[in-house]
């Protein structure tokens, strides 16, 4: 195993979290950090780490952008993986916010994100999952791998459903069981990326502002990230729990809409009452007047 490890560093005040997290890489690991024009700080990310390569990237596409901007500067060839990680504040707790049936106000989402490397033996797990299973093409933390039936939210399936067209376009990637990483941090072969290397420049992305009401590049690869592993294999979490919570969402889905079809009684357009059997309606009362 040879990473690359890619750390976009925006907000100085969480780089000793992401450094500690580097640390917990025990893999032979080169380091590319990405950070404004101009950032004192960068001095102590070479303190720290007097090895890693600095590069100076603008302000755009939040993370997505300074991500692909470390892959095509560095390449691919002589890596096995990648690791994606970048800093990210606290998320405002009032009104309460939930995503994927998980709170994440306050810490709690960037510790989700970065669950997957918070201490040595999680690495190894992740290190032992690609091992032992070679359908796993990216890892992730539980709590933020997202499948759209999954998402309740009628915006963010129309994102998810907008991503999925884009990919398809640009890429070809056509997953069957398409999922991606809110959050773009995680671990995963290097081979998942060769589509997106050399394709993009920071012409196409616009300035990081955050706007929950509209849908920019780094939202629509965001996603596309994940499609591409899910295209490769499959994403899990270094205790591949997730593929068992899937096996349960898929069962209970597949119960309700059996249910469904052995019976349904609902109303009509009109005011009517309507019973199905096996989709056959079997009794209709009279519409109202």
């Amino acid at each position: 195993m040879k990473i690359l490890s890619t750390v976009h560093v925006f907000y100085p005040e969480f780089w000793p979290e992401l450094g500690r997290c580097l640390r917990n890489v025990c893999a032979p690991c080169d380091i590319v950090a990405t950070v404004p024009e101009g950032a004192a700080f960068a001095d102590d990310i070479r303190r720290d780490f007097p090895d890693a390569r600095i590069l100076f990237c603008e302000n755009r596409g939040f993370d997505v952008w300074p991500f692909l901007k470390s892959i095509d500067e560095v390449g691919l060839d002589g890596y096995t993986h990648i690791l994606k990680l970048h800093t990210k504040r606290d998320v405002l707790t009032d009104p309460p916010t939930t995503f994927n049936d998980f709170n994440y106000g306050g810490p709690r989402w960037r510790r989700a994100l970065l669950s997957f490397l918070a201490d040595k033996s999680a690495f190894e797990k992740c290190r032992a999952l690609f091992e032992r299973d070679r359908s796993v093409s990216m890892i992730a933390g539980r709590d933020v791998i997202v499948r759209r039936r999954d998402v309740g939210h009628p915006d963010v399936q129309k994102t998810f459903d907008e991503a999925i067209s884009y990919a398809a376009e640009k890429f070809g990637l056509r997953p069957t069981k398409p999922e991606f990483v809110a959050g773009t941090m995680f671990l995963t072969k290097a081979e998942v990326f060769r589509p997106f290397v050399g394709r993009f420049s920071a012409s196409d992305f616009v300035q990081s502002v955050k706007d929950d009401r509209v849908v920019t590049l780094a939202h629509l690869l965001e996603r596309a990230f994940g499609f591409s592993a899910c295209a490769a294999g499959r994403i899990a979490d270094p205790d591949d729990s997730m593929r068992w919570r899937h096996m349960r969402s898929d069962l209970s889905y597949a119960m309700k809409a059996t249910a469904r079809f052995l019976y349904q009684s609902k109303t009509t357009r009109s005011g009517a009452r309507m019973t199905k059997i096996c989709r056959v309606p079997v009794w209709h009362s009279a519409p109202k007047q």
